[in-house]
This record gives C-alpha cells, sequence and structure tokens, in this order.
C-alpha cells in the first residue's frame, strides 16, 4: 500500500496492492472537501464558518448537518442540533 502526502503531511491519496486508488482533494485549510473512491465515485464534503462538517453529498444523496447558535435554551455553540438526508429524513438532537 502506497500513501501520497501533501507539503503538510494530510494525506493526499492511497494505491492499494491491487492497483486501485483513493484519492482525496482538500482545500487550503487541509480539510478533505472531495474523496474518489476506488471505484471513481466522488463523495464531495462542505465546512461552515465555524469549520464543522456542514454537508456531505454524493450524487446519490447527501447528508446537512446543523449546529446551534442559540445560547437561550442552555445548548452549547457549536453543539450538533441535528442531521437531514436528502431523502428527507431529519434527526434532531437534544441536550
Amino acid at each position: 500500500m502506497d500513501t501520497g502526502y501533501a507539503l503538510d503531511d494530510s494525506v493526499t491519496g492511497t494505491t492499494f496492492p491491487n492497483g486501485k486508488t483513493i484519492t482525496y482533494e482538500l482545500d487550503q485549510y487541509s480539510r478533505k472537501v472531495g474523496q474518489v473512491d476506488t471505484v471513481g465515485l466522488m463523495t464531495a464534503y462542505a465546512f461552515n464558518a465555524t469549520n464543522q462538517l456542514a454537508r456531505v453529498s454524493n450524487g446519490i444523496d447527501s447528508i446537512t448537518y446543523s449546529y446551534s447558535t442559540d445560547t437561550s435554551n442552555n445548548s452549547m455553540i457549536g453543539a450538533p442540533e441535528g442531521l437531514t438526508l436528502a431523502s428527507n429524513y431529519t434527526e434532531t438532537y437534544q441536550y
């Protein structure tokens, strides 16, 4: 197995003994914003302004994450509030 690295030691890809590869696209902060798996399928990752994972999508489905911005209910700012699948499934968290 061979692993590729960026200048800051972030992993940029892996080649397996069978020749198949997984590659990662990194943004300027070395966050993974894209991944191409061993069969060529792309998964995209998006982050919000506070560096939290906001969305993952693969062309078939997507997951959107929400985080607390209100402390009036004793919630910690940035605490996960829930997730929504593109297929209209929603999950919410209460603390």
